[in-house]
């Protein structure tokens, strides 16, 4: 057997083990818990124009603002008793 058909089942082997870990990973996060509300904390960002015309002082109030703001969640996902999605 040659050295580059050695090379080349050996990159083949190292490519479907990388897509098989891969795939298994991302069944595997599919299959846990649903997201807690800290998971979906999205504050309020200013504009982008906003942004635009901000110095540091103006960015820094603006990101303290955000945190005394009222905290908007994704809306929860529908569940049974038993915590189930459906």
């Amino acid at each position: 057997m040659s050295v580059r058909r050695l090379v080349e089942r050996a990159a083949a082997v190292i490519c479907v083990s990388a897509v098989t870990l891969l795939a298994i990973r991302a069944w595997d996060s599919q299959r846990g818990p649903e997201l807690e509300p800290w998971h979906t904390y999205a504050p309020h960002e200013p504009s982008r124009s906003a942004l635009a015309t901000l110095d540091w002082d103006g960015y820094v109030a603006a990101e303290a603002d955000s945190r005394s703001l009222p905290i908007r969640f994704a809306p929860p996902a529908a569940a049974d008793s038993r915590g189930v999605s459906s």
